[in-house]
């Protein structure tokens, strides 16, 4: 099962909703991932979400941590134009949720991750570094609480449905400014190395 790392931010104290893109299409690229980088393509998620698989989110992918699954409903997911949308309802009375809630109230740029299995994938060599692009994938688990993402541009929130969508508004707007660089970058052979920060 490969894994990708994603952000997550923090704005409202009271919800208990994280709702925002736990992956984003083409043509965001990720990071540097040991030579090469990848893009998701849209429709990367269909057949897998159609066939209604039981889909876990956990914290940190540790599997002794669960915030909810598509199984009892505390996570909602969807392909739309910009990607892999989300939505879960945190645990009520969980520790380590009110402790995951607690960081991203107090702004901590903590990210998510999704974990996957290739079904089909195609790669393009032409360029100063191999592009990977995926095409279907079987998704087994979304994690919030981890620390280095493989892709900056997709949006996740904790914060009430009004404020959620004004918030994907602007991270809309951040994205498609994102997209021009990374054309731009393309089109001089320029594409920007993973750094450990």
């Amino acid at each position: 099962m490969e894994k990708r790392y994603f952000e997550v931010r923090s704005d409202d104290g009271n919800a208990s909703v994280l709702i925002g893109h736990a992956a984003v299409f083409l043509p965001c690229l990720s990071e540097d991932l040991g030579g090469f980088v990848e893009r998701i393509n849209p429709g990367a998620f269909k057949r897998t979400l159609a066939e209604n698989p039981l889909v876990h989110c956990l914290k940190n992918h540790n599997t002794d941590l669960p915030l909810g699954d598509t199984g009892n409903g505390s996570l909602i997911l969807s392909e739309d134009s910009t990607g892999l949308a989300f939505r879960l309802s945190l645990p009520e009375g969980v520790s380590y949720a009110c402790d995951l809630k607690a960081l991203m109230q107090r702004g901590d740029n903590l990210r998510c991750s999704i974990g996957f299995n290739v079904v089909s994938e195609s790669w393009d060599d032409s360029g100063p570094i191999p592009i990977r692009t995926l095409i279907d994938l079987n998704l087994y688990e979304i994690s919030v609480g981890v620390v280095f993402p493989a892709y900056k541009d997709t949006d996740v929130a904790l914060r009430s449905l009004a404020e959620a969508r004004k918030a994907i508004e602007v991270a809309d707007r951040e994205r498609q400014r994102r997209i021009r660089e990374t054309e731009r970058r393309i089109a001089h052979g320029k594409i920007l190395k993973w750094k450990h920060r």
